[in-house]
């Protein structure tokens, strides 16, 4: 009633479930009445209602995840549910975080989308949830694999190589640039550090990168592979097989010090030759940057060896005169090789003519080179050359025709000349012999003098004449014809006459002495003798028959004086004043023809 004082109490509500809902049963129950007026009423009250239970209104915190740049757009997060009945089970779900673009960066918009609540009591919430947020996308660290080219020396330390990027988002556009490939130094050499700097990210997707790249790599430098071209001096020939070149280097890098060294260059031999084969050995290489190169250089090449040039001095024998145009000589070599078996043969030497003088051209024509050597050499001889043509020393044989004493000392004689060429016309002229005095003797000096040579050919001659030979001036004959002589027995030798009948004295001389006869006085008929009638020594007296008769004087019988006979000696006997002059004569130098005749005493 009015004015009471009634209420209610422990009145208990209770949903059929916890869930929200629209018109959802009420259970009602528990009601008590309660005031000062309680007692008064009894409660009626309906068992149910309905009523709504409304979805909780939850405000949602999104953390969005800063990530590390992945390529996509899309993040990562969690959805904080602000006011959820405890022990409720109530999550979100379908959460969308997507970055405004894929891209690195700070503070970058982030759109939260699709979240829904899940759970048994989700039912039970309504969220609200901020359309975005900021969040980071990192750079993503990635590395670089430097693969460092080993390359054939260049004389710098520029190297290549590759990066590869490790860690890249699949279909990035990112690569590198900029890196800068350095060896440590310019040489060659194996396992060598190579600085790697310089290294930048590009391409579309570069800015979401940061890179780490190895600060140095190991590579090679490889040797560089040059070729050596050999240049063999031709040359003069030396007698040895050693030769000269040079070894010019192609693809030596500019500025290097390199050079070839040690380089032996021997011919096939040591003769003259052209195109001879050149072995090319000990080359190596020099110098500061030697190390960085192999060479590649021919075994042989090809080269002449000339002939040496050498002179000769062609010395020509003087001769003496012989006639001829042909002369000896010696040729000798200049400059040969030490050791060389070298000579000359078929040299010809030929004065100008045969004929003697001094200081005579001599023609000098084919010599020739011989030896075992002598194909290794040519000569240049002079073409002629002086000599003299000594005149031939001949001599003389002087023979003095012996001769009678005619009061002169001249004589005369024949000089016959000792080594004259055959064919050359040569004589001699002023000839004087002259005995050393006028008379008879054997062996007597002859002096000769004043002999010249004449003829064509007498300049080439000079002659040696004896100064004396000895000669004879025989005794000059005369012979002496004694004047038949008669005398009577008893009377005094009438004078013995003669006359010269043979022979002459020479004028101014005379004949001495006087004939005389052999000794007797008895009649018969006496030798006439030279007695002492004589010319000197430079005669010789010739009795020439002569008769000295002593005549008895007789009754005028013809018959008596037919008795007697003059018999004349035998012509054998020379001279019968000599001592002891003896001959025989025989019956018939006296009896002749008559048989009547005896010789008796």
């Amino acid at each position: 009633m009015s004015g009471d004082h009634v209420g209610t109490t422990g009145t208990a509500f209770a949903f059929a479930d916890k869930n929200a809902g629209a018109g959802k049963t009420l259970t009602v129950s528990g009601t008590a009445l309660t005031g000062a007026d309680a007692g008064n009423y009894t409660f009626t009250i309906p068992a149910s209602a309905l009523a709504d239970i409304f979805q909780k209104a939850l405000a949602g915190t999104v953390i969005v995840n800063s990530k590390t740049y992945d390529g996509i757009a899309a993040g990562t997060g969690t959805v904080t549910l602000n006011g959820v009945v405890s022990g409720d089970a109530i999550g979100t779900t379908g959460t969308i975080i997507t970055f405004a673009d894929k891209n690195a960066g700070t503070g970058k918009t982030v759109a939260i989308t699709g979240t829904t609540l899940t759970g048994a009591d989700a039912g039970n919430y309504t969220m609200t949830l901020p359309a975005s947020a900021l969040a980071d996308i990192f750079r993503k660290a990635i590395t670089g694999s430097v693969t460092v080219n080993s390359k054939t020396y260049d004389g710098i330390t520029n190297a290549t190589g590759t990066v590869a990027l490790d860690g890249v988002v699949g279909g990035d556009a990112v690569g590198t640039a900029g890196t800068v490939l350095t060896f440590d130094d310019k040489k060659a050499g194996t396992g060598k550090t190579v600085t790697v700097s310089g290294t930048t990210l590009t391409g579309g997707d570069a800015g979401n990168y940061t890179l780490t790249i190895t600060t140095s790599a190991l590579a090679d430098i490889l040797k560089k592979a040059i070729s050596g071209t050999a240049a063999v001096d031709s040359k003069t020939y030396d007698g040895t097989t050693n030769g000269t070149g040079s070894v010019a280097l192609n693809g030596v890098v500019a500025g290097d010090t390199v050079s070839a060294t040690g380089t032996v260059f021997t011919f096939a031999d040591k003769n003259a030759g052209a195109g001879k084969t050149v072995s090319i050995t000990g080359t190596t290489l020099s110098g500061d940057d030697a190390q960085n190169y192999t060479l590649a250089i021919p075994s042989t090449m090809l080269a002449d060896i000339f002939k040496k040039s050498i002179t000769g001095n062609v010395a020509v024998d003087s001769k003496a005169y012989d006639g001829t145009t042909s002369a000896t000589g010696m040729v000798t070599l200049n400059d040969l090789v030490a050791g060389d078996a070298v000579g000359t043969n078929g040299t010809l030497l030929s004065f100008a003519d045969k004929n003697a003088g001094t200081g005579k051209a001599v023609t000098i024509s084919g010599t020739a080179l011989i030896g075992a050597d002598g194909g290794n050499y040519t000569l240049a001889l002079p073409s002629s050359a002086l000599a003299d043509i000594l005149k031939k020393a001949i001599t003389a044989t002087v023979t003095v025709a012996d001769r009678a004493y005619d009061g002169t000392t001249s004589a005369t004689g024949t000089t016959t000349l000792n080594g004259v060429i055959a064919g050359d016309s040569v004589g001699t002229v002023g000839t004087v012999f002259s005995f050393a005095d006028k008379n008879a003797g054997a062996g007597k000096a002859v002096a000769v003098s004043g002999t010249t040579l004449t003829g064509g050919d007498a300049g080439n001659y000079t002659l040696t004449v004896p100064a004396s030979v000895l000669g004879t001036i025989s005794r000059r004959q005369v012979d002496i014809r004694p004047d038949d002589i008669t005398k009577d027995q008893g009377t005094p030798d009438p004078a013995l006459t003669f006359t010269i009948s043979g022979g002459s004295l020479v004028t101014g001389d005379s004949l001495t002495g006087a004939l005389g006869r052999a000794a007797g006085e008895l009649p018969g008929n006496y030798a006439i003798l030279i007695g002492t009638l004589t010319g000197g020594a430079n005669y010789d007296l010739h009795l020439q028959g002569g008769t000295f008769m002593i005549v008895t004087r007789l009754s005028d019988s013809i018959g008596e004086l037919q008795a007697l006979r003059v018999v004349m000696l035998p012509a054998q006997i020379p001279d019968l004043s000599a001592s002891g002059a003896a001959v025989t004569v025989g019956k018939q130098d006296i009896c002749g023809t008559d048989e009547t005749c005896t010789t008796g005493n």
